[in-house]
This record gives C-alpha cells, structure tokens and sequence, in this order.
C-alpha cells in the first residue's frame, strides 16, 4: 500500500512540474504571439514622431559639420592646406553632400525604416508608442529630440578630435 502511494505520488509530481514546464515554455514564447505590426501603424508613428522632417533636417546638417570636421582634423594635425587644396576639399564636399542628398533622403529611406520598426515592434508596441507620442510629454520629446541629437554629434565629434593624435599615431605605428 506504501509502495502504491509513493508510486502515485511520484507521478502526480510528474505531472505537476510538465505542466510548470509547459506554463514557463508558454510565457517564455509569449512574445512570438504577438501580432507584428502593421505598415500602416508604423506609417502613423514615423508621421507623428516627423520622421521624414528630422531626415531632412539631418541632410541639411551633413555639409556644414563635414566641413567642420575636416576643418578641425587639419587644424589638429597642425596641416596647412594650399588655396588649390581647399578648392579640392570644397569640391568633394560638395559632391559627397550632393549624393547624400540624392541617395539617403526620406523616399529612398522609408521603407527601410517601415521594415526596421516591423522588425523591432509589434502592433501592441507601436500603439503604445503612437499613443505616448500624441500626448504633450511625447510631442514635446519630438520637438527635443534633435537639439538632443544635434548636441550628442558635437559631443562625439570633440571625442573624436580629441582620440585623433591617437588614432593617428596607431596609424603611423600599423603601417611601419
């Protein structure tokens, strides 16, 4: 009789934990249940959070912080350029900015970033995001954003100056 009630109590506990293992398998996939999101959420969101327009901000951004960079990577390096030299820089400038302009602008970029979101939220995600986004605590932070972006690049760019005696003298070492 002891044998019996060992025996069923050994399976009840079986079966308890496959059920704790198919609870944990279930919440663990959970998040492969959710619906994707659609293109038309997504294209709701990029518009409310003015995607194309911060895109196109950023465009007319390039030229002036190229030449910035150039600029101070020379100044540096302690490099004086002749005025033919500073015609050559201005001219690639102006070519480079020229094929941005043409290959990185908001309808070349769109579907991109519709498959980025696609592959980044579900429907429930984007739906919270377009709904934060409506509120004034989310337009003020669109409105923020790019003073917060504009400010990080310049942040980078003077850690970038500042790494470049480095990085050029791991050059100079590398190619000895």
């Amino acid at each position: 009789m002891i044998g019996i009630k060992i025996m069923l109590t050994e399976k009840f506990k079986m079966k308890k934990m496959h059920l704790w293992i198919l609870f944990l398998i279930l919440l663990t996939t959970q998040q492969s249940f959710a619906a994707p999101a659609s293109r038309a959420s997504i294209e709701e969101l990029l518009k409310i959070t003015k995607t194309e327009q911060l895109i196109e901000q950023t465009q007319s951004q390039v030229l002036p912080v190229m030449q910035e960079s150039i600029n101070q990577s020379l100044e540096a390096q302690g490099v004086k350029i002749t005025d033919k030299e500073k015609t050559k820089i201005d001219q690639y400038l102006k070519e480079s900015n020229t094929l941005i302009l043409n290959e990185l602008n908001w309808k070349t970029l769109k579907g991109d970033f519709i498959q980025i979101y696609a592959d980044t939220f579900d429907q429930e995600e984007v739906e919270g995001l377009i709904a934060f986004y409506k509120t004034p605590v989310g337009q003020s932070t669109i409105e923020k954003m790019p003073l917060v972006m504009n400010k990080s690049m310049q942040l980078m760019q003077v850690k970038i100056q500042q790494l470049m005696p480095k990085i050029m003298n791991n050059l100079d070492k590398n190619l000895k």
